[in-house]
């Protein structure tokens, strides 16, 4: 909730209204104390105690009266202008932070469904439904390399079309500035592509002289460069 310029302006009458009560009560507290005094001094010991009396319960009356109509007033307006803070600020504020977390939770419901979906589209061999599901949740979480290699690969082994699989791989390299064990693990996958389905040993060594340079002083390089070598010889 924003803080406006009416809610500051509510908010300082609301003060003064609670220094109005408080005064109020301070002020009844000093005239009790005033009339106590006044009765003590008053009394001298010669009138009749009954009648002294009588009289007394009369003023007590009086005053009790007074005090509780000095006090009620701004009690009344400062319960009275509280409530309809309350429901003016109030309900509003919780209304907003209710509807935030519901929208989360239902975020995180969505996310979860998703996955969970896309592993129920491939146990019942919708496996064109997994595959677009599996990209959706790659594009939500692009630093996630899992999502895009489940969709390349259903590409590749379920639907047969490993060409297919190979621009998904790509579109996933080019989309995402991946860090070199993630980048290296998908240019792998496309060699496993070119080697095994299409044979294309010149692809093959394109793609691991492509690891060699951009993933330098890690051990994918290394892998790379070891099979290199096996090609050539």
């Amino acid at each position: 909730m924003n803080v406006s310029k009416g809610f500051l302006i509510h908010g300082g009458i609301l003060l003064l209204l609670v220094i109005f009560t408080v005064v109020s009560f301070e002020s009844k507290k000093r005239d009790e104390i005033e009339a106590q005094k006044q009765e003590e001094a008053e009394w001298d010991g010669s009138a009749d105690i009954d009648h002294y009396a009588d009289v007394k319960k009369a003023k007590k009356r009086n005053q009790v009266g007074g005090g509780v109509g000095k006090v009620l007033l701004p009690l009344a307006l400062l319960l009275g202008y509280g409530g309809f803070l309350a429901v003016r600020y109030g309900l509003p504020f919780v209304a907003e932070r209710f509807t935030q977390e519901m929208v989360g939770s239902t975020e995180e419901v969505e996310q979860v469904r998703d996955e969970v979906t896309a592993q129920a589209a491939v146990a019942a061999g919708d496996y064109a439904e997994a595959v677009r599901l599996y990209r959706d949740e790659w594009r939500k979480e692009p630093s996630n390399r899992l999502p895009i290699w489940e969709a390349a690969k259903l590409q590749r082994e379920k639907l047969n079309s490993p060409a297919v699989a190979l621009m998904t791989l790509d579109e996933a390299l080019a989309g995402y500035d991946w860090e070199a064990d993630d980048r290296a693990f998908l240019m792998f996958r496309k060699v496993e592509i070119y080697e095994e389905d299409m044979g294309d040993e010149e692809k093959v060594v394109e793609v691991l002289k492509e690891v060699t340079e951009k993933c330098q002083a890690t051990r994918h390089a290394a892998n790379a460069m070891h099979k290199l070598r096996e090609l050539e010889g």
